[in-house]
């Protein structure tokens, strides 16, 4: 059975609800895997859980459940080795990408993976770099949409997102002060 490899973004877009490029994600993850085998690194489940509680705000439990379910998916994992891990660091600093990005390109090369989806410029920029076939199964209209969605939904990148991760974590410790923080930083919009 044909291999295809699938970064973290195209899973988290499907999972969000709402988010713009759920639906295209969510179709292109059905047709792919009534095709092929999907294919990511065991690493993914972990990025899924920090981005969707981190960055999109889900609670911890929720965004815990949403990762997990990869496990109970029809998805497969790659097996990193050690050989896996020192070749990947060597990409990571040569593409200047992520670990897990670093795998999957690395797990496309070794395992002969048809083609590795991902809406990621970097990790784009380095496959084709590398001689690694992509899909790109967000197009412009949907990312157009994608970059207004985020801009209205999402904390900027820098103190608001970090002011809505300590938010986020007084919420699980104790909610009274996360309400009492939230008014103090006018809704995550600036220190207090």
């Amino acid at each position: 059975m044909l291999r295809k490899m699938i970064d973290t973004n195209i899973l988290v877009y499907a999972l969000v609800e709402g988010h713009p490029a759920t639906a295209t994600c969510d179709d292109f993850i059905r047709r792919v895997s009534e095709k092929k085998l999907l294919v990511t690194t065991p690493l993914t489940p972990f990025e899924i859980y920090y981005v969707l509680w981190r960055i999109y705000g889900l609670n911890r439990n929720k965004a815990f459940e949403q990762a997990v379910s990869l496990f109970d998916s029809p998805m497969e994992f790659t097996h990193i080795t050690e050989e896996d891990a020192h070749m990947a660091l060597r990409k990571v600093v040569e593409h200047s990408i992520e670990a897990n990005d670093a795998l999957l390109l690395i797990s496309c090369l070794k395992q002969g993976a048809s083609s590795l989806a991902t809406d990621d410029k970097r990790l784009l920029k380095a496959c084709q770099q590398e001689g690694v076939h992509t899909e790109e199964p967000i197009d412009t209209k949907i990312s157009q949409n994608m970059e207004m969605w985020e801009k209205e939904k999402l904390p900027e990148k820098g103190v608001q997102r970090m002011l809505l991760r300590v938010y986020n974590w007084l919420l699980d410790t104790n909610p009274k002060v996360a309400e009492e923080f939230k008014q103090a930083t006018h809704s995550m919009k600036r220190l207090p």
